[in-house]
């Protein structure tokens, strides 16, 4: 819990008062990450996607991760590197979900991402492109600190 404190000061009959009151303030701990998030659609529901692969890229750093097929749904293997890491998932209408987290939580507007998922013919099976502006929130409570999402 942070505590705001600030001073007092009274006149009561020609006498100065001086005292600190402190207000709490009340933050949640729900979790905070600077993240992104994006889709892509390709044709044909997930069947394309077996033996598929996804390449996500953060300006000039790429993660590169292959798609698991169980019947009517897919999702990529999660990984990632010291600056952000890669997960995804798609339904039955072929919409690829991705969820990009930072790994600071420096969000910095202006960066470029892709998204380029490749069949296992090596044919693009669709792409996503973008520059991220972020928006700042603060689901703790406010003065608790700021969390950072995007989307592209």
């Amino acid at each position: 819990m942070k505590i705001s404190s600030f001073l007092l000061a009274l006149s009561v009959g020609g006498v100065l008062l001086v005292g600190a009151v402190g207000c709490a303030l009340t933050c949640t701990e729900v979790g905070c990450t600077t993240a992104i998030t994006a889709s892509v659609a390709i044709d044909g529901g997930v069947a394309p996607l077996e033996g598929s692969t996804v390449r996500v890229c953060r300006e000039e750093q790429c993660i590169d991760s292959g798609f698991v097929v169980n019947l009517d749904q897919a999702s990529c293997e999660t990984v990632g590197n010291e600056d952000f890491s890669v997960t995804c998932q798609a339904g039955p209408d072929g919409v690829i979900s991705f969820f990009v987290d930072l790994a600071d939580q420096d969000a910095d507007d202006e960066e470029a991402y892709s998204f380029t998922v490749t069949a296992s013919d090596g044919s693009e099976l669709g792409a996503a492109a973008g520059v991220v502006s972020y928006e700042k929130t603060e689901i703790n409570g406010d003065g608790c600190g700021y969390c950072y999402a995007g989307s592209l």
